[in-house]
């Protein structure tokens, strides 16, 4: 609670999102958002995507890095077949449309 009392905010936090994404290095992570476009203030995969590209460091560090390109497109899967892997489905802020992306990158990496 002390984040969520004046005169504090969630801007006066000590980690960032990319902090805590990179904590995971080198496990698999699966990252998965909407569209922002789809009328809900929920989303927001811009910001979710630079969190996403600055952590890739922390998985460069162990070889298995994704490569470093701008935000795909909605729908493409081409950060799919990496330890750190995004996707972004073509709804607002629900989970089930990247189900089947999510489990294809969980069989892929199994036991890792």
């Amino acid at each position: 609670m002390h984040y969520a009392r004046d005169p504090l905010s969630v801007h006066d936090l000590p980690v960032d999102a990319h902090m805590l994404i990179a904590l995971r290095a080198p496990r698999p992570l699966f990252i998965t958002s909407g569209l922002a476009e789809r009328g809900e203030s929920w989303v927001d995969p811009a910001g979710m995507w630079a969190a996403f590209a600055e952590a890739q460091a922390a998985w460069e560090i162990y070889g298995a890095a994704t490569p470093r390109t701008p935000m795909p497109v909605a729908e493409s899967r081409e950060h799919m077949p990496f330890p750190l892997g995004w996707y972004q489905h073509g709804e607002g802020h629900v989970p089930w449309p990247a189900y089947d992306e999510f489990y294809d990158h969980a069989e892929r990496f199994a036991g890792q």
